[in-house]
């Protein structure tokens, strides 16, 4: 799963950023291709989710994060979930169901994950650790 952030997809993520955001500097994001090294996917997200909102809050005082935000959420089109009940009783089973659509001119790579919430017996809201559901 490393693969879903490596130098090639850095190297994608800054054409996007230079071709959509043209006042976001992305030369952290650039440079972080060169610390992935032998680092998990969660490392690598920490990584290159930090160098790109430092290029983002030096790039024009930060408001060019909207434009940036703008291109990528552009190129995805997500319609649920849905839940096939409201409540559910343990044990128990609970379906649910969404679509994703790639809405860009290129072919994408995504990792799909879930958080699940729950009530605990005194009354507090929890979550559990993300899914992962499917790598597409």
């Amino acid at each position: 799963m490393n693969e879903l952030i490596d130098p090639p997809a850095l190297a994608n993520l800054v054409g996007i950023l230079t071709e959509t955001a043209p006042g976001v500097r992305s030369e952290r994001t650039a440079a972080a291709a060169a610390g992935l090294g032998d680092l998990n996917l969660r490392a690598r997200t920490d990584l290159v989710a930090g160098a790109l909102a430092a290029d983002l809050r030096e790039s024009s005082g930060g408001t060019e994060f909207t434009t940036a935000a703008r291109s990528f959420r552009a190129a995805l089109s997500v319609s649920g979930p849905r839940l096939d009940q409201a409540t559910l009783t343990l044990p128990g089973e609970l379906r649910f169901a969404f679509e994703i659509a790639n809405t860009g001119t290129q072919d994408v790579r995504l990792a799909v994950d879930y958080l699940v919430h729950y009530r605990k017996a005194n009354g507090t809201v929890h979550g559990r650790t993300e899914f992962l559901l499917e790598t597409v």
